[in-house]
């Protein structure tokens, strides 16, 4: 009896192995599950192929009793579900094992209109000896003020097993819900941990310090106008065609294009690839025009005006310099979105290029460059440098005195939207804060420490120090530098290079400030980077889909290299519930 119980059970395992083994191809690949009519669905197709060669499944399929089939609806839900969560425990436990934890978030709607909230970790991997950001799923959230959120973060962290106590960061954008100080998610969250410093989104600050920067009343207009000609070809077919054909005919241009057949439309919320989209309208300029041309000849009402607006001079100086201008912050804001990336490096690398844009601002010869390069651009089109005529009582134009179109120009955009642009990156990505102290400890940076620093140092970590008293911390951070004077090894230079060979046994405390300061999140771009996936999961066929199946089958997509033991899924099945079939051998009753 025993034998034949087993053989029984060993039957169900194997029929309800293919089932999770076709949720998991459908999850991984991102493919429907479902259809409008069951029978024609995905899962049910890839079932009846996998049972041509699997006599068990066939026999399941064509036989078994309804009830006991196990490719309802529901049972999809509970595997899905057990498959996810083998993944997210496995993520959980080595967050907590990390001991310090940064928490991000984001929310967006998806295409049922409900807002989902992106539930995000940070934390130092003591394994790998890596920094790592990880993704655990989506909650719904029905309200989005800052108490509601904070009540659902702190929440859903704890259902899913996190230490929350062990928060030592928040990073989100700066909207106000999430950024207020009395009401904000971050001052809720901070009430219950006071130890979780709120971090404004780098890549965020970034996009705020271009938007404003571009408020230049030129710049804004170059904006309008390049992102106008841009939808005007992107959408028309026959704009589309006409721009081909001028491409092809022109064939420096089509070097220079470097295989691009189109213009590139001016992102709307990512400001620093506005870049990109002003070198290749740049780039295509003589096309464009001649596009425009032909097409106004063609009876195209628009065409004209816009290749009026376009072969001025303050529209093509302006456009060589905005291009020229934001170049330096594409790399910058590449890095920034990096999930190795930490505070310290960020703040360094913005100062770099801060200290590049005050460079290009000072230089005579980077003007002058600039400079001829718009009136070549212009010479293509027949148009001569020329600068507006000054108006005593003119109020919309900006009246700098000049005898040349050279100064003009460089006193009425030039420097006004660099000045701009460097005060806003220099406000929003430059901070002090008294946690940044901690970048002393960096073996390369230890000439910066002083009795004020370790002071500095001390008062804002004491709460997680194992000591009570500055003197003991001060004598450790002795030895710390005296141990990287006489080190033969190449220092390291940068967080993630001092954590991997900082002894936890020897230097405790300093060990303790660099990881709660590595776990510091310096973006949300995890968080916003879960959204691609929810938006490739929910689409507008699959519009009816709850939080929890999106949120276990975007887990499943996110993670689809990861590998599920689909035995242990097997038998927490079974076990958390009475099920119509046997799915544990008699020696595990």
């Amino acid at each position: 009896m025993s034998e034949s119980f087993n053989a029984r059970i060993k039957r169900n395992r194997e029929v309800l192995s293919c089932i999770i083994d076709a949720i998991l191809l459908c999850g991984k690949q991102n493919l429907a599950i479902r259809g409008h009519e069951e029978k024609h669905s995905n899962f049910v197709a890839l079932l009846h192929m996998r049972a041509k060669d699997n006599i068990v499944l066939a026999d399941h399929l064509a036989f078994a009793d309804p009830q006991k089939k196990y490719t309802s609806p529901d049972i999809q839900n509970e595997l899905i579900e057990l498959c996810a969560d083998q993944i997210i425990s496995t993520l959980v436990q080595d967050c907590n094992d990390s001991k310090y934890f940064g928490f991000m978030s984001d929310e967006a709607t998806d295409c049922s209109t409900k807002e989902q909230a992106s539930i995000c970790v940070r934390f130092f991997d003591k394994t790998t000896k890596s920094i790592r950001e990880e993704f655990l799923g989506f909650a719904e959230a029905s309200r989005t003020t800052g108490e509601a959120l904070a009540e659902l973060f702190l929440e859903q962290l704890e259902l899913k097993g996190i230490d929350v106590d062990h928060m030592r960061a928040q990073g989100y954008d700066g909207a106000a819900n999430m950024s207020g100080i009395h009401k904000g998610v971050q001052s809720r969250i901070k009430e219950r941990i006071p130890g979780a410093s709120y971090i404004h989104c780098k890549a965020h600050n970034l996009n705020l310090s271009i938007v404003h920067a571009s408020e230049e009343p030129l710049i804004r207009n170059l904006m309008n106008t390049v992102q106008a000609i841009a939808f005007a070809f992107d959408y028309s077919a026959k704009r589309v065609l006409f721009f081909k054909e001028s491409l092809e005919q022109n064939a420096v241009v089509r070097e220079e294009m470097d295989r691009r057949q189109k213009l590139k439309t001016l992102c709307e919320t990512r400001w620093a690839s506005r870049s990109e989209s002003l070198y290749t309208f740049l780039t295509a300029f003589k096309v464009i025009v001649d596009s425009l041309e032909n097409l106004e000849q063609h009876g195209d009402s628009k065409a004209r005006s816009y290749a009026c607006s376009i072969k001025k001079f303050d529209f093509i100086i302006t456009m060589v310099a905005a291009q020229s201008i934001l170049q330096p912050l594409v790399p910058l804001s590449e890095m920034l979105q990096r999930k190795s990336v930490d505070l310290i490096e960020a703040v360094s690398e913005s100062k770099v290029v801060i200290e590049q844009l005050n460079r290009k601002r000072n230089s005579i010869e980077a003007w002058d460059e600039l400079f001829q390069k718009a009136v070549q651009v212009a010479d293509t089109v027949e148009e001569v440098p020329s600068m507006p005529r000054a108006a005593g009582r003119q109020r919309h134009r900006v009246n700098v005195p000049a005898e040349t179109p050279s100064q003009y120009w460089k006193r009425a955009m030039f420097l006004p939207f660099l000045d701009h642009l460097i005060q806003e990156l220099t406000r929003r990505l430059v901070s002090n804060e008294d946690r940044f102290s901690a970048q002393y400890l960096i073996p390369t940076k230890l000439d910066g420490i002083n009795q004020e620093v370790i002071n500095t140092l001390f008062e804002t970590f004491r709460d997680d120090l194992d000591i009570n008293n500055v003197a003991q911390f001060r004598e450790e951070v002795e030895r710390w530098i005296v141990r990287w004077d006489i080190a033969a090894d190449p220092k390291p230079s940068t967080l993630s290079e001092t954590l991997p060979v900082t002894n936890s046994d020897l230097y405790p405390n300093i060990y303790i400030c660099l990881l709660i300061l590595v776990t510091m999140p310096v973006t949300t771009a995890t968080a916003e980077r879960s959204f691609s996936v929810m938006r490739r999961v929910k689409t507008y066929v699959r519009s009816t889909m709850h939080t929890e199946r999106l949120s276990g089958l975007s887990i499943l997509h996110a993670y689809k290299d990861w590998e599920i033991d689909t035995e242990k899924v097997i038998d927490t099945f079974a076990v958390k519930k009475k099920r119509r079939l046997g799915f544990l051998f008699s020696d595990q009753n």
